[in-house]
């Protein structure tokens, strides 16, 4: 994939009027995603969880593809209803949220609590199974920064109204934190989330049929989601339709041999 630039329809300003924001033009420019060549989340690093608790996101993690967003807790212009859809996405898909992923969230201000953090996951996520999937990590200045360069992230904070303007993406890691892909937080769905997944568990989870979904979706960068290609899935259909014809031919003509080895065992 391209490692430069991430599309302009993934940006969402939390700015509805800018005449009241305290971020200056210039400072709005610089928002958006610009993915390092093989950008990889420092995993090593320690942050906190909801109860207050030092947690590597490694651990976060746990050696499985995962879902990554940044989020302030207090936003619910857009962080809020982001998590609540990739939430909601995942709970619809086949994929176990208690073995196969990880969604993590990532605080964007260092001033959030415990309190806040699990006020985000009540609200916008609730007591449902894939709650037990997600991380909710509060980090200090220097981690949220820190995690932010690794993967290209670039936001602004406004002091004045104590608001962020960033990227609306979800990234999707590897089980050694890298990133495998940057999705639009815009419009995704269920497909685009486990398809990301199973890509970037390189086969270790997902059933058949899902791994051979990848052959007739491609990622389109210019929109940050999964596409049906027609050409793909004819491929995919070609290929399948060969390899059952082969294995009926190979069956059949199994059973002419042995049809013939019968009658020539009767004749004596």
């Amino acid at each position: 994939m391209r490692r430069k630039t991430f599309v302009a329809a993934c940006l969402f300003v939390i700015f509805m009027q800018p005449a009241l924001s305290g971020t200056s033009s210039t400072e709005l420019a610089r928002v958006g995603i610009d993915l390092p060549a093989n950008a990889r989340l420092p995993t090593e690093a320690v942050w906190k969880d909801e109860r207050g608790s030092p947690i590597s996101l490694a651990t976060a993690i746990g050696r499985r593809p995962s879902l990554m967003i940044f989020s302030d807790f207090t936003c619910t212009t857009l962080c809020g209803p982001l998590l609540s859809m990739v939430a909601s996405a995942m709970s619809e898909s086949k994929l176990s949220p208690t073995h196969d992923f990880r969604i993590l969230v990532l605080g964007l201000d260092p001033k959030d609590n415990s309190a806040q953090a699990s006020r985000l996951r009540q609200e916008q996520i609730g007591d449902t199974p894939i709650s037990r999937s997600i991380f909710i990590l509060r980090g200090d200045k220097r981690e949220i920064q820190r995690a932010a360069v690794a993967v290209g992230f670039r936001f602004s904070y406004d002091a004045e109204h104590d608001q962020f303007a960033h990227p609306a993406a979800v990234y999707a890691l590897t089980a050694d934190g890298r990133v495998s892909r940057v999705l639009s937080g815009l419009g995704l769905t269920s497909n685009d989330l486990t398809l990301a997944l199973v890509e970037a568990g390189s086969g270790a989870i997902g059933s058949w049929s899902q791994r051979a979904s990848l052959l007739c979706y491609g990622f389109d960068p210019a929109t940050g989601v999964y596409t049906l290609s027609i050409y793909r899935a004819l491929v995919t259909v070609s290929i399948v339709t060969i390899l059952i014809l082969a294995g009926a031919i190979y069956i059949l003509s199994r059973c002419d041999a042995q049809g013939k080895l019968d009658r020539a065992n009767r004749s004596h």
